[in-house]
């Protein structure tokens, strides 16, 4: 990763619907189910509703700078890649104007041990779901 790649100041995270046993259960049967009234063929791959928040954090201390929410795994996915690639590759600067995030939030030389961004999966149960985020903190 490059000295001033904005993965060395923010990381990421996805907060996903937690599948309880008993939920897991449930939804091999729904897509026995589908695969009985489909006579086996799909149309697609089947997308439970499990919720997930993406999250990106500022490194030193956590604090959650951007969140992007979505009502499927699969509609965030696309998404979850395209912000790892950037953090991975985007100069600290420029994927702070991207995302207009102040950059005062920006500081110290960055995580030196970070060699690339890791999607931190964290299951939520959708009664915890944050609803409410904080805001950025002005100069």
């Amino acid at each position: 990763m490059d000295q001033t790649a904005a993965g060395r100041w923010f990381g990421l995270q996805a907060e996903v619907e937690v599948q309880t046993p008993s939920r897991r259960v449930l939804e091999f049967f729904r897509q026995c189910g589908r695969a009985v009234l489909t006579l086996g063929f799909s149309l697609g791959e089947y997308d439970p509703r499990r919720f997930c928040d993406i999250v990106v954090y500022r490194r030193s201390d956590s604090f959650p700078v951007l969140h992007f929410s979505y009502d499927t795994l699969s509609g965030s996915e696309l998404h979850l890649q395209r912000l790892k690639d950037l953090l991975d590759g985007a100069e600290v600067g420029a994927f702070c104007d991207e995302f207009e995030i102040p950059k005062h939030l920006v500081t110290g030389n960055g995580d030196l041990e970070v060699e690339s961004t890791e999607i931190e999966w964290v299951e939520t149960p959708s009664e915890r779901r944050r609803r409410f985020w904080p805001t950025l903190p002005t100069v």
